[in-house]
């Protein structure tokens, strides 16, 4: 196997040994050695998860510090146990091995090693450590050092609620990481989601995007905590994003209410004793200026109190179209405290943001218009200020069972100001209508969980019961100035000046939703893996008018993986979701009843190349019954299609390291997507989805530190929405392409990079007849990275 330049024989045969530690502590905790002084033993902070034991073991040295030797082919098929807390190695490893048949020894040289643990006969001698042959080392080193960092995610706790490795699960979940995301100098957590097939981007005029996942509006949770607004996720820089894990399916255990395409989670930095300083500076095309600084280590001697720091600043000149440019500024301090049983993080985040309108376009005679200016005003903007705290503590209360409890408090501001554009006819005629508004939001979260693990031979299984519970108090104001109305055409390059309509109208409504829910995940001879669990969800809404709704539903899960091989496993899974619509009216000022999701999807997945490469395949159907459309310009053209719309289609997904220095993540959906009873009225998706990311570090010496990276994304024609006596039409496909250019040394790095190489007309995902996100031509990004 080789990891990171140093080459030993592969898993399959001959023996492994890990030494998860830097060059420069090793050698000083050599030298210190050489000095005979007693020592208190050094502990670490662990947070293992549990799964194959070769992988478990790799991740002990790689927290512990420390060398541990290990013959693959005995270790082959067997399980480890998680391991959390804060502990000596060996005590790490003790806990990894408990029951497993195995124990550890120390060998002549000093490294520590794994045998199975002999059967006692009456005359038999235990294995004497000396007598253990000396293997070679793998140097580990982090991902700062590293010119080619892992593409490959292998574990998640967003689909279980338990780290759990990837090729364990019996659902579609892909991983994005850190490396990804720098390879690429992504921008945004928007950004990256279109590595994970299949997922799409519906933007528009003022208020958050939406993330959608085969076509259904999909939740974003932060840390796997819902807190029903978008600006906690998606607004996090991503200095401060770890990874984001993306689940598909109706698994409403995660998200409570949610429709049948998925989730996104977004996994936050933690505090670490590990010392971080890091420091970002990008700059590029319309002015951008963007800096950021992470830092993190102990603030204790024992390392148990640790913190992070994160804090980043944009600024652009102008946006795509000439509109004004977009400022933020984002702060997130936060505290933790890990002991041998328990582990307590918390945090604050503080998010300002001043975006302009994006750019959009409409469509006149069947087609995108060509525009030249932006629609609207080019001071139509929003704001936002967004504050939130948080805490997430896990304790040990036996030693199978751990509690875990998190919760949030996030209260934000969000003011908008735009003039409304509806296209009126084909031909490019539209109505003006300065709109101004104000909407206050206060959200408590809250999950407790309780888990339980235990093995019984081959058996091993992780029972899981919780709750979650959700208040949101949402006060909205909105005001228009009808004489300020205009009409003309959307070519027109400027509109009358009008005054800032003051907020008229005022809504309040307050809603509560909680949900209780159970999961067992069942292993039986590391082969057969079950995933089960019911949950039952409940939604109430309170208006300021008096009116109340309250809605709920039970949503039984069930999932199945066999592991075909050591590396493959097929599976299959049947899921339901339930979401609320008690904000939604129809024309007849009925409240929409709720909309019942289902899916069903059977794959393959697999981790090849000794976990360098993960790989999936999957054929699914997921429906939605109940769903409410808008088919006229306003909120009383709401009708419900009772058939509602059904998704279904094949997705691959491959992440990774496929030769050394060559990495890869690239995705492909084709995807058949209806709506029986009311076809014209939804933005359908397009048939065929991809997208292929490839980086190379070069290997000799001659260009070593030196690495290119270059990726193609693309999709074919879709069928957007059609509102009132509106033809329809169809949004032209597209492919652009992105590369770029890095050198990294030890501390630093320098990426130059160029986006939309050959400045094509680039579209949105979803489309109206009034709005078509039209995204930026050619654009030019250069980014530094420095280890203080």
């Amino acid at each position: 196997m080789k990891l990171w330049g140093n080459t030993v024989p592969g898993r399959s045969a001959f023996r492994i040994l890990v030494m998860a530690a830097l060059q420069g502590p090793v050698l000083c905790a050599s030298a210190r050695a050489q000095t005979p002084q007693p020592s208190a033993p050094v502990v670490h902070a662990f947070d293992v998860p549990a799964g194959q034991l070769d992988r478990v073991l790799v991740t002990i040295a790689e927290q512990g510090h420390r060398p541990i030797s290990f013959d693959a082919g005995l270790t082959a098929n067997a399980l480890g146990h998680g391991v959390k807390g804060t502990m000596t190695t060996g005590q790490a490893i003790d806990q990894a091995l408990a029951d497993t048949g195995f124990e550890q020894f120390t060998t002549s040289g000093g490294a520590l090693s794994i045998r199975r643990k002999p059967v006692p006969t009456p005359h038999a001698d235990a294995q004497s450590a000396s007598d253990a042959p000396t293997l070679p080392q793998i140097v580990v080193r982090d991902s700062l050092q590293s010119a080619a960092g892992q593409f490959a995610g292998t574990a998640s706790a967003s689909a279980t609620r338990t780290d759990t490795p990837l090729t364990d699960i019996p659902q579609s979940v892909q991983v994005i990481t850190q490396e990804v995301m720098r390879s690429q100098q992504t921008q945004s957590v928007e950004d990256i989601l279109s590595n994970v097939s299949n997922v799409t981007i519906s933007p528009s005029t003022v208020g958050q995007d939406m993330i959608q996942i085969r076509g259904f509006a999909a939740p974003v949770s932060t840390d796997g905590l819902m807190t029903d607004t978008y600006q906690n996720a998606l607004a996090i820089p991503l200095i401060g994003v770890a990874q984001v894990d993306v689940l598909k399916g109706a698994d409403s255990i995660l998200a409570g209410s949610m429709q049948p395409g998925g989730v996104v989670n977004v996994v936050r930095k933690q505090p670490q004793a590990d010392r971080v300083n890091e420091v970002t500076l990008q700059t590029g095309s319309y002015g951008e200026m963007q800096a950021g600084f992470d830092s993190a280590g102990a603030l204790s001697a024992d390392q148990r109190l640790t913190y992070r720091f994160v804090v980043s600043g944009d600024r652009t000149s102008e946006s795509y179209g000439g509109g004004v440019g977009q400022r933020t500024l984002y702060l997130a301090p936060s505290v933790g405290y890990r002991t041998a049983s328990s582990n307590l993080v918390v945090g604050f985040t503080q998010n300002t943001e001043h975006v302009p309108v994006p750019l959009y376009t409409m469509i006149v005679d069947g087609s995108p218009a060509k525009i030249s200016s932006p629609i609207g005003g080019a001071d139509d903007h929003m704001r936002i200020n967004d504050t939130s705290v948080y805490y997430d503590f896990t304790q040990k209360l036996l030693s199978n069972w751990t509690f875990r409890s998190k919760a949030s408090y996030d209260a934000s501001v969000t003011s908008y100001y735009d003039n409304d554009a509806t296209e009126l006819d084909d031909s490019g005629l539209a109505s003006f209508y300065p709109v101004a508004g104000a909407l206050h939001q206060r959200t408590l979260s809250l999950e407790e969980t309780l888990q339980a693990k235990y093995r019984t031979g081959p058996v091993s299984q992780t029972f899981l019961a919780g709750f979650s519970w959700q208040r949101n108090l949402i006060n909205t104001a909105t005001g228009g100035d009808f004489a300020a109305l205009t009409t003309g055409s959307i070519f027109t390059e400027n509109l009358p000046e009008v005054q800032l309509p003051a907020s008229g109208f005022v809504t309040s409504v307050s809603d509560y939703s909680y949900q209780a829910y159970l999961q067992d995940q069942i292993a039986l001879f590391d082969r057969l893996h079950v995933l089960a669990s019911i949950s039952h969800a409940q939604a109430r809404n309170d208006y300021s008018s008096g009116k109340e709704y309250s809605e709920g539903a039970w949503s039984p899960n069930i999932g199945v993986l066999y592991q075909l091989t050591g590396e493959l496993g097929f599976y299959a899974n049947y899921l339901r979701s339930f979401t609320p619509q008690g904000t939604d009216f129809l024309a007849n000022g009925e409240v929409a009843p709720p909309a019942i999701g289902k899916s069903v999807e059977i794959g393959l997945k697999g981790s090849f190349l000794d976990d360098k490469l993960i790989a999936s395949a999957n054929a699914f159907r997921s429906a939605v019954t109940n769903m409410v459309v808008q088919a006229g310009p306003t909120i009383l053209d709401n009708e419900l299609i009772p058939g509602g719309t059904v998704s279904r289609g094949v997705e691959f997904d491959v992440s990774g390291e496929i030769l050394p220095g060559w990495n890869v993540i690239a995705n492909y959906a084709y995807t058949d997507q209806t709506s029986p009873e009311y076809q014209s009225s939804i933005s359908l998706l397009p048939r065929h989805s991809f997208r292929l990311w490839t980086t190379y570090a070069f290997r000799s010496e001659a260009l070593h530190g030196w690495s290119i990276g270059g990726g193609i994304k693309g999709r074919s024609a879709y069928q957007g929405e059609s509102t009132g006596k509106l033809p329809s039409y169809y949004v032209p496909g597209q492919a652009s392409t992105d590369i770029t250019v890095s050198y990294h040394r030890k501390d630093w790095s320098i990426a130059f990079g160029v986006k939309n190489l050959l400045n094509r007309n680039l579209y949105g995902d979803t489309a109206t007849n009034s709005f078509l996100a039209v995204y930026p031509g050619r654009t030019f990004v250069l980014t530094g990275r420095y280890a203080i």
